[in-house]
């Protein structure tokens, strides 16, 4: 097929892709192929009768310009969790320095300097559970960013079948015997079943995104937790 493929391949549908049919390009494996079309057959229909085609091309260039926006998307998301992975490496260490802190000035026996330290050592878990807590909503939102990227690849194998039938129809209308005996049916069947892999890629979605704001209202919990003991430090400090 000589039609220039216009496809991010994720990693989660990659191998499948790969391994579709050669009838549709962008087919998971398994899904139904609809029959292929090449791009020289339409050579001779007038670019009047093309209107349906073009317009089903348009909409594929627009599900891939999505697509390619979902996969930066992606990148952004992993490249957050290495910030945040450095806030909880911080996070870690720093508790760790404060609990040897604490640890000195109890072999002091000064009580003004055991409470001072400790303290610090509770302000210092609850900015570790902070990070951890940060660092679960990065998580959270990485997996709803490939959900995400999963969905709009799903709508461009969509796009690519439905192609393909717009193309199938200017050639029958033009009465080209090469799609004479094609069944128009395998047309219907492999849009529905790319149609039905959007909506479990929407459910997915769907998912991700709930878990994405439980992860947001856990760390807005320890915020305010962290807020509330700040009052209570400032005159000890």
């Amino acid at each position: 097929m000589n039609r220039k493929l216009f496809v991010v391949i994720p990693l989660a549908l990659g191998a499948a892709m790969l391994g579709g049919c050669a009838s549709h390009k962008g087919a998971e494996k398994g899904t139904a192929a609809a029959p292929e079309i090449r791009e020289e057959w339409l050579a001779r229909v007038p670019r009047d009768q093309l209107g349906d085609v073009e317009q089903a091309r348009a909409q594929r260039r627009m599900a891939q310009d999505e697509a390619n926006r979902a996969e930066v998307d992606v990148q952004d998301a992993r490249n957050e969790k290495e910030v945040a992975k450095k806030e909880l490496d911080a996070a870690k260490a720093n508790l760790e320095a404060m609990q040897a802190q604490l640890d000195a000035a109890k072999q002091t026996g000064n009580e003004q300097n055991i409470q001072q330290a400790q303290m610090q050592l509770d302000q210092m878990k609850m900015n570790r559970q902070m990070a951890e807590d940060r660092m679960k909503l990065v998580d959270s939102r990485i997996k709803a960013a490939e959900a995400r990227r999963d969905l709009a690849q799903a709508r461009v194998d969509t796009q690519e079948v439905m192609v393909t039938q717009a193309e199938y129809n200017a050639l029958r209308a033009q009465g080209d015997t090469r799609v004479r005996d094609m069944d128009p049916t395998q047309f219907d069947s492999a849009v529905a079943e790319r149609r039905a892999q959007e909506a479990r890629m929407e459910s997915k979605l769907a998912e991700a995104e709930q878990q994405v704001l439980a992860a947001e209202q856990r760390l807005q919990q320890t915020q305010q937790q962290l807020q509330a003991r700040q009052p209570m430090e400032q005159p000890q400090g």
